[in-house]
């Protein structure tokens, strides 16, 4: 096997310990990168921040592109990473809340004021999903069955000039 001499530590290494076309060991070289990144991480921080400002178009569109060729190998680190880690989680997030509830709160109210139609949809489907379910569990029908059934009721109650169901009125009825 051929051999090659760094020339920062002096040890006679195997070609494949080196960089092709340089004269330093890989071991040398990370341990010059860590020195360099210790002594000069300001500046490193710094230009690494420029240049995300001046190309987030282009990093957004990388990340998007990875994400959608990697998407189950990225689900499936960060679900074994929870796992692992779900303790420290879960710690951080009530940390986090304690030191900014006020902000979350303010965040969650504008969001809640700015979509509040896209809220309704939501609770609208899922009051329904609830109801089919319910329907199918304590009367026997079918999905389908139900589905009809809750398209009629919501024809009936659109006639009548009537809402859709609250929370209370499925109460009454026995759904929730």
């Amino acid at each position: 096997m051929a051999t090659k001499i760094c020339r920062t530590c002096g040890i006679e290494k195997d070609i494949c310990e080196f960089i092709p076309k340089r004269n330093h060991c890989k071991v040398c070289i990370k341990a010059y990168n860590k020195e360099y990144y210790v002594a000069n991480s300001e500046k490193i921080k710094a230009h690494s921040k420029e240049y995300c400002a001046a190309n987030s178009e282009k990093i957004k569109a990388y990340k998007k592109e990875y994400y959608v060729a990697n998407s189950e190998k990225m689900k499936a680190h960060r679900k074994e990473y929870y796992a692992a880690n779900s303790e420290k989680i879960k710690a951080h997030c009530k940390e986090y809340y304690a030191a900014n509830s006020e902000k979350m709160k303010a965040h969650n109210k504008e969001y809640r004021v700015a979509n509040s139609e896209k809220i309704k949809a939501y609770e609208d489907e899922r009051s329904k999903r609830k109801w089919i379910k319910r329907c199918m569990q304590e009367h026997g029908m079918t999905e389908q069955e139900a589905i009809i059934q809750h398209e009629i009721m919501q024809v009936g109650r659109a006639a009548s000039g009537q809402q859709t169901e609250t929370k209370n009125e499925l109460m009454t009825m026995g759904i929730f």
